[in-house]
């Protein structure tokens, strides 16, 4: 019986069976040849379950409110890959982050990618996550892009961050990149290209616990701003930027501000040429003893010190030596303001400094109170004054003076919470 039917199945039917075989085939092969050959779409899930942000690269985007790999889809983003997002200094003002305007950016407690994405722009991408405390950025492929400003701007629960891993060859912006991660205690970027680096502008501001930073490697040659670059860095003992290459700077006020318990600063080979401001650069330095300026070219420096920015060394209370500051070429300078306030145990004779285009005579508002060894330029409009005195008079020398300022989130300057008043 079993061969007879064998026979008629195999034999007899044998067209059938194969061509249904054939159907069957093409069906299978049609659908994985349309799977693989639709293109992957890359975009990101936050989770209220958990209160994670994930980054998929996927054929489909799941909808909103479904389950997607055993999480809620709470919010979905996409157009990942392909914007470049806004940030307070941009041209882009239409393309905001979208899970900050979604206020969601408190609420993440964790980041992660689960596919490799390859973003043109990661400006703004964390900015804001103050709970988040873990991030995983292994399948986060920054070869194409172009901008890191505020990517970890005030992540200040953060205590670990590891970048280490990142292509950064064509990145021009790195403002604020990790602008208030006051947790952070180390980060590595000792293997950053930033020879197309324009700007660095309050790049490691206001990390608070940071003790060292390698940047031997770092290729400044391109950057115009240095700005706040490592204001609010309190416990910064280590920063070698003996090597940096200032030849495009601009500015660099505030540059150091605050940096409490740094002790040596080689800032001899500085190219200063250009820069137009010194602001409050080395304000609040409260542990340097000697610094050693005399290479600085300070003839296009409008600014040594304003009404909104503390003097280039206000509050410096220990530095004694400021070698070659005695012959520097001001007479491009209109503000002075609190150049040497609080500098107690600093000698410095700038008799000889060419002020002759101050622009008020409020311009020298205390710019040597409570510096008894600092002796004033001759002022427009009025007399030598005697060693140590200020020409508007200075107040009481019985309380100590210290910088004042405010505090924020996110901006360059003062608002950044970097207390540099």
């Amino acid at each position: 019986v079993l061969e007879s039917m064998r026979g008629f199945l195999f034999r007899r039917r044998r067209p059938i069976l194969l061509g249904v075989l054939a159907v069957a085939l093409s069906i299978v092969g049609y659908q994985a040849v349309t799977y693989l050959s639709t293109p992957d779409e890359v975009f990101a899930v936050y989770s209220d379950s958990d209160n994670s942000l994930t980054f998929y690269r996927d054929k489909s985007i799941p909808e909103i409110g479904a389950d997607y790999r055993e999480k809620s889809a709470s919010r979905v983003y996409t157009d990942i890959e392909t914007t470049r997002y806004a940030t307070v200094l941009s041209d882009y003002p239409e393309c905001e982050v979208p899970w900050l305007t979604d206020d969601i950016s408190e609420e993440v407690k964790s980041v992660r990618f689960d596919g490799a994405v390859k973003p043109i722009s990661c400006a703004e991408w964390f900015r804001g996550m103050e709970n988040c405390t873990s991030m995983d950025l292994t399948n986060l492929d920054t070869n194409e892009c172009e901008d890191f400003s505020f990517m970890f701007s005030d992540c200040s629960s953060l205590i670990e961050l590891d970048v280490s891993g990142f292509s950064t060859a064509n990145v021009a912006d790195f403002s604020a990149m990790f602008n208030g991660c006051s947790k952070l205690s180390e980060i590595d970027v000792s293997g950053f290209d930033t020879g197309s680096a324009t700007t660095m502008a309050q790049m490691f501001g206001g990390c608070e616990v940071l003790g060292s930073i390698p940047l031997e490697g770092f290729d400044t040659s391109n950057v115009r701003d240095f700005s706040y670059m490592f204001a609010g860095c309190t416990w910064l003992r280590d920063a070698d930027v003996s090597g940096f290459d200032t030849s495009s700077a601009e500015g660099m006020y505030a540059m150091f501000a605050n940096c409490q318990y740094l002790t040596d600063i080689n800032v001899s080979s500085f190219d200063t040429s250009n820069v137009t401001s010194f602001s409050a650069m080395f304000a609040n330095c409260q542990s340097l003893e000697e610094l050693d300026v005399s290479g600085f070219d300070t003839s296009s420096c409008v600014s040594f010190g304003s009404d909104t920015l503390t003097g280039m060394f206000g509050g410096c209370s220990n530095l004694r030596v400021l070698t070659g500051a005695d012959a520097w070429n001001t007479s491009s300078g209109k503000y002075f303001n609190e150049m040497f306030i609080a500098c107690r145990n600093l000698k410095l004779d700038c008799s000889r400094w060419d002020v002759s285009n101050v622009v008020d005579e409020d311009a020298h508002s205390d710019f040597s109170s409570f510096a008894m060894n600092v002796v004033e330029p001759n002022w427009p409009g009025t007399e030598a004054e005697e060693e140590g005195t200020s020409v508007s008079g200075g107040g009481s020398f019985a309380e100590p003076w210290t910088p004042g300022g405010t505090s924020g989130a996110g901006g360059i300057g003062p608002v950044g919470g970097n207390p540099v008043g």
